[in-house]
């Protein structure tokens, strides 16, 4: 539960910086792409973790060992891949002095900023709000599926497929609504 929150901020700080490096009106194609690629890659990595899970059961808990060491290692791969990222030079924003400001000076610029964009916090709180709660239930969902649907890890497997693959759909529609009916409706 802890977790959840510095995740949550990173999502949101993730969806503002991409859509600053595409620009206002590649964003949400971007956005689309890289929450569809995700998903398909998790709709596969599941479905083939429950299934591994499910033919190893009788090696509880090596099983889950195994699985672990090789999430951490696929976590290897995309920290590699994720740090040769290059973004173009950007014009700073902070001002040298900002940047010396104590961390109270700092925080309350940054909460004039949001105030004096009012869009902008709105997007930043309804973002935290629905990553934050949607976060924070996921976890719990296997432990009921577990202990009072009494599912197998196979199964389990099954519904993360299917879960993430209703997200491959929704997220190549959301970039295709965009671009037709404007940004802000969507």
């Amino acid at each position: 539960a802890i977790a959840t929150i510095p995740q949550t901020i990173v999502n949101v700080a993730f969806t503002v910086v991409m859509g600053g490096v595409a620009g206002p009106h590649r964003r949400f194609w971007l956005m689309s792409r890289r929450w569809s690629s995700l998903g398909f890659t998790n709709a596969v990595v599941v479905f083939a973790a429950g299934q591994f899970l499910g033919r190893t059961d009788g090696s509880f808990p090596l099983n889950y060992q195994v699985l672990f060491i090789i999430s951490w290692l696929g976590g290897l791969i995309s920290l590699y891949y994720s740090s040769h990222i290059t973004l173009p030079d950007q014009v700073p924003v902070v001002h040298e002095r900002e940047a010396r400001a104590p961390l109270r000076e700092r925080v309350a610029g940054g909460w004039a900023t949001i105030r004096n964009n009012p869009l902008f916090g709105k997007f930043i709180v309804s973002q935290f709000v629905f990553r934050w709660g949607l976060t924070f239930a996921v976890p719990l969902l296997p432990l009921y599926w577990v202990r009072t649907l009494g599912l197998s890890d196979s199964n389990i497997g099954v519904i993360n497929t299917v879960y993430n693959g209703v997200l491959i759909i929704a997220y190549f529609s959301w970039g295709r609504m965009a671009r037709r009916f404007g940004i802000r409706p969507v």
